[in-house]
């Protein structure tokens, strides 16, 4: 069973907290997994695979979480207006 992580932040910094547990913890932890999964793979598998694909799940997230942000505190400044 994989070890269990639990933090308690202020819910301000939920977002701020998970990120950093996923920069220092995770991703390392998920690059060894991927590195195994691509060592088992035959020379023509690991070939066939394009990064971007593998990515992409990822980048789309990055790509709607940073708009998601500017767009509300875009909103909350035409508000003080």
């Amino acid at each position: 069973m994989p070890d269990l992580i639990s933090v308690q932040v202020p819910g301000a910094l939920a977002l701020k907290a998970t990120s950093a547990l996923d920069r220092d913890l995770f991703n390392k932890e998920q690059e060894v997994t991927w590195r195994a999964h691509f060592d088992e793979l035959s020379n023509e598998e690991l070939h066939a695979l394009d990064p971007a694909d593998l990515c992409a799940g990822l980048l789309d997230r990055s790509d709607r979480l940073k708009p998601a942000y500017e767009d509300v505190l875009t909103s909350r400044q035409a508000d003080r207006k």
